[in-house]
């Protein structure tokens, strides 16, 4: 029996309408016993590490799906007349760097001192990609390479991104690429989540980006 965790459509009504791309994350845990919600909440509530897959769907110009079991990272396209997913991209890896780095500037001034000055650095060797859409900004991470960043920030100290829902699945998907993901100074997959929707600043990518 298995524990689904599912992130159901990322992007706001406003992007939707404007015709950005939107996508679906999800992962998989292996079920734990006790009561049906308790049983849930322990299957899930747990480090990233012991997730046995994930993967997400970006709905854009073309619906890709990108999946991982633990063996690598596959890429399928769904084929508009068959009606089906086929294997695009077989066994995709990150390159060790990249040359775009991806983060919201509009919050620039809510963040400390030091990350705003890293953010600084690497937009001297980066250009900037961002969409505010995550899956999409994560799928043009894993494809090309560079870094993406959702920092602490005044606002939010804890961050945004929820670590069970968006980004445990997704640094699972990094590394599983050959990139790795961090939060601060820990490995995003080593954090075991406290409540469901615990939020967390958070790096992705390359791996010499993110070390």
């Amino acid at each position: 029996r298995f524990a689904v965790v599912v992130d159901p459509l990322g992007g706001d009504a406003e992007k939707a309408d404007a015709g950005a791309s939107s996508g679906t994350i999800f992962s998989v845990y292996s079920a734990r016993a006790g009561g049906e919600e308790g049983g849930t909440r322990a299957s899930v509530l747990r480090r990233g590490e012991e997730m046995l897959a994930a993967g997400y769907v970006v709905f854009g110009a073309a619906t890709q799906l990108v999946l991982s079991v633990g063996r690598g990272v596959d890429g399928f396209t769904l084929h508009p007349s068959l009606g089906c997913f086929t294997l695009t991209r077989p066994q995709l890896r990150m390159p060790h760097t990249g040359r775009f780095y991806s983060v919201n500037l509009g919050h620039r001034r809510q963040w400390s001192e030091a990350m705003a000055l890293h953010v600084d650095l690497v937009s001297q060797s980066k250009s900037l990609r961002y969409t505010g859409t995550f899956v999409a900004d994560v799928h043009r991470t894993l494809l090309y390479g560079g870094v993406f960043f959702y920092p602490a920030s005044s606002r939010r100290p804890r961050g945004k991104l929820r670590l069970l829902f968006q980004a445990a699945p997704v640094a699972f998907l990094m590394e599983q690429a050959g990139g790795g993901s961090a939060c601060g100074a820990e490995r995003t997959l080593e954090i075991e989540p406290g409540t469901l929707n615990q939020c967390v600043p958070v790096a992705f990518g390359s791996r010499s980006d993110v070390d």
